[in-house]
């Protein structure tokens, strides 16, 4: 077994102070330990706030799609992991606390050795002094004694001679002295020396002993923190390899499946009419509304152009109303203009004479013209269309038809509508068409209640 009393002495005899430092070092240690762990701590503690952050990240992702059942098996390795370091940050957090108390006991500690050893500090303090006392009488009394057998050989004067022998006396005399002091003095040096030695190495095992059981502690921690680490990658490998493609695919199917059975033929179907209810005719709605036109013309048996063409009603409609006012203003304005022109013939003619002087007879103000009552422009255009022509083909009257909607205004607007017009060519102006299309239409319906007042 080593003993530090064997091997701390030497020739400066400064074994006390290497062991005083040496003690002061294991101080020093224990602080170091104690900011090292103190560092490890925050380390752990960044990590495990990172680790939770990604477990959040982990929690986040995963909510869709046929990889959300391995997104749980991450989150829970994530959690896992967070769990283990929290757990290794206690532990270390605890051994911190140890240590650190531990240091604080070792300064009290040291303090009181340090009040104890004062006899062994002065004791090989005067051990030090004594020796170097000696090491230096011995050097004197050597000098001198070499001094005085070099004056004896060289035959000196007596006088010198008896100088220099009672200074080789004097140094004699002190190196005897120093010799029994330090004889004295080493004795008791040894002595405190040897029980300082027995103190110093008692306290350093002490201290390696804590020293060791705290870096043992250091050592367990992460180690459990190792095998809590592995079997979360155990517990995570395992739990992967469970979650195959054909258990993902069948986890899919059972929480967003949808139904199995398939989508069978549809026919068609008509709309039931039967719910809905009965218009109610009015006089009003027969004038203006021609949508029960269509239906009286389905009953009556009317023509095809309303099936065919049903936007012809309101164009009708309203090419109707515009056309009889127009004609009414037309025929006035003609009527006015005719009957200023008879007046400004006959006024004209009045004042005319013949070659003999005699007064011309005014023409015939009355002509029995139809195309007379019209301007030059109307009978350029007659005749433009005239050239251009229409064919129409007029659905004749049947007595033999519906008799229950003989007397039925109705009918004969049905009748009317059963026109079909063929244009042979292009039409230059659409209101001269309307105008034709829309006389041929009133005289169709003045030669039908004619028909209907004769029967």
């Amino acid at each position: 077994m080593t003993e530090f009393a064997d091997y701390f002495w030497g020739e400066k005899n400064n074994g006390f102070d290497v062991l005083y430092h040496n003690m002061k070092n294991g101080l020093d240690s224990s602080r170091e330990f104690v900011e090292f762990l103190r560092e490890s701590c925050a380390v752990e503690e960044g990590y495990i706030k990172l680790q939770v952050k990604l477990s959040k990240f982990a929690t986040n992702c995963g909510t869709k799609g046929s990889f959300s059942p391995y997104w749980q098996v991450i989150r829970t390795l994530a959690e896992k992991i967070s769990t283990v370091h929290q757990e290794l940050l206690t532990s270390w957090q605890e051994l911190l606390r140890d240590v650190q108390k531990y240091n604080a006991d070792q300064q009290k500690k040291h303090r009181e050795i340090k009040d104890h050893e004062t006899g062994t500090i002065e004791s090989v303090q005067g051990f030090q002094q004594t020796l170097a006392a000696l090491q230096k009488s011995k050097e004197k009394y050597h000098a001198c004694s070499l001094e005085f057998e070099k004056l004896k050989r060289d035959n000196a004067s007596p006088k010198e001679l008896e100088r220099a022998e009672q200074k080789l006396k004097r140094a004699y005399d002190e190196y005897r002295q120093f010799i029994e002091k330090y004889s004295a003095v080493r004795t008791e040096f040894e002595t405190k020396m040897t029980d300082a030695c027995k103190r110093f190495q008692e306290i350093e095992e002490s201290h390696l002993k804590q020293m060791r059981d705290f870096v043992d502690g250091f050592a367990n921690a992460w180690e459990k923190h190792c095998n809590q680490l592995g079997e979360a990658q155990k517990e995570f490998q395992n739990s992967g390899s469970e979650l195959t493609v054909e258990k993902l695919l069948e986890l899919l199917v059972q929480s967003k499946t949808t139904g199995t059975e398939k989508p069978g033929s549809i026919e068609f179907e008509d709309t039931d009419l039967s719910t809905l209810p009965q218009p109610v005719a009015t006089p009003d709605t027969e004038k203006k509304d021609f949508s029960t036109q269509d239906k009286n013309k389905k009953e009556g048996g009317g023509g095809g152009a309303v099936q065919r063409f049903p936007m012809l009603l309101d164009t009708a409609n309203h090419v109707s109303g515009f056309l009889q006012g127009r004609r009414r203003k037309k025929k006035k304005t003609k009527q006015d203009s005719q009957e200023k022109i008879e007046s400004e013939a006959v006024d004209k003619n009045s004042l005319q004479l013949d070659e003999e002087g005699y007064q011309i007879q005014p023409n015939n103000l009355m002509g029995n013209d139809r195309d007379s009552w019209y301007s030059s422009s109307e009978s350029d255009s007659d005749q433009e269309e005239k050239k251009k022509g229409f064919m129409v083909e007029i659905k004749p009257f049947s007595p033999n038809d519906n008799a229950t909607s003989a007397n039925n205004v109705d009918d004969i607007r049905t009748l009317v509508l059963g026109l079909h017009i063929s244009p042979t060519g292009s039409v230059s102006l659409f209101d001269r068409l309307c105008a034709k299309y829309y006389h041929l239409c009133q005289n169709m319906c003045t030669r039908i209640y004619d028909v209907h007042e004769l029967k």
